[in-house]
């Protein structure tokens, strides 16, 4: 599974991966950056500990993704393929029962995460010192 991961990476040109190290995360982030250097890809691979509940990062990060990300229409993907699994995830997370797959979501909730709190330069015009 790493080796498809890092493949797709490299195959997207996705410059930052984010990966939760917790558990297990932190072993695959690794084996991943090593895969996509072996590939000569140019990504750098970040890991970040959470230490919030699951389920309140992703209610919380719910009304960010419904505002700012655009998903296929189901008419546009094969049922049983990945992006399709991932949709199913995605539209079958609930809040008040067991959710079996929730990757989809955590994934989203991180893009959230990695998207609305990275520092943002801001341009500010001076006088011309010479």
């Amino acid at each position: 599974m790493n080796a498809r991961v890092a493949a797709e990476l490299a195959r997207c040109g996705v410059q930052v991966a984010r990966f939760e190290s917790n558990s297990a995360g932190g072993t695959v982030a690794d084996s991943i950056a090593k895969r996509l250097v072996e590939m000569g890809a140019l990504c750098s691979v970040q890991k970040k500990y959470t230490m919030s509940n699951k389920e309140t990062r992703i209610l919380a990060a719910s009304p960010w993704v419904i505002q700012n990300c655009v998903f296929r229409d189901v008419s546009l993907y094969q049922p049983g393929s990945d992006y399709a699994r991932f949709m199913t995830q995605l539209e079958g997370f609930v809040l008040d029962g067991k959710n079996p797959h929730d990757d989809a979501p955590d994934a989203m909730s991180m893009l959230a995460d990695l998207l609305t709190k990275q520092v943002r330069p801001k341009a500010r015009a001076v006088r011309r010192p010479f």
